[in-house]
């Protein structure tokens, strides 16, 4: 087992293991990402970590689980209110599901940024 100072190798293996599913959404694997992601979604240690949401929103958005990925992506908005690329895919969302009213909302909250 690998020690480095407090930090247990669980945690270590842990961190990998999510940046791993995040690097399956880039590269498009969407599927293989969402499935390394959401075993650390409700684990409380990753609770307030937005990237690993913003990622999680985005692979949802793309196969389809819209309503996942927008409370998904909400929830990175209310960790981060001002992160563009989640508000952008919240509009590309409601674009797509013909929501004019959020449409309109996130496009002018995503001007005063």
């Amino acid at each position: 087992e690998i020690q480095l100072g407090d930090w247990s190798s669980d945690v270590c293996s842990s961190d990998l293991q999510i940046e791993e599913g995040c690097n399956e959404v880039i590269r498009g694997r969407f599927k293989e990402g969402l499935k390394v992601l959401a075993l650390y979604e409700e684990n409380e240690a990753y609770s307030k970590w937005w990237p690993m949401y913003f990622y999680l929103g985005m692979a949802r958005k793309e196969l389809g689980l819209w309503e996942a990925a927008e409370s998904t992506l909400k929830r990175v908005l209310k960790l981060n209110p001002v992160h563009k690329e989640s508000m952008e895919l919240l509009i590309d969302l409601y674009y797509i599901e013909g929501d004019q009213e959020n449409l309109i909302k996130y496009r002018k909250k995503l001007e005063l940024l």
